[in-house]
């Protein structure tokens, strides 16, 4: 039995990358910003690195409903 399938629509998304560099130990700061099925709300701010792989993100959720996750 395959289980139904909940459609998430992410639009308009925003992404700013700051300080990506070669280097694989240095760190970039990452800024997202996201709607999500028209109304809701994603934010993602914070460090992440290839090596080691990594992330330090803040992240804010805003009028997200539940049944957004059900199908």
């Amino acid at each position: 039995m395959q289980a139904d399938k909940a459609e998430l629509h992410l639009a308009p998304v925003s992404v700013q990358i700051d300080n990506l560099s070669d280097r694989r130990a240095q760190a970039a700061r990452l800024r997202l910003a996201a709607t999500l099925n028209g109304s809701g709300q994603i934010a993602l701010a914070g460090d992440v690195s290839l090596q080691p792989l990594g992330a330090r993100l803040d992240w804010q959720v805003r009028s997200v409903g539940v049944a957004d996750f059900n199908p």
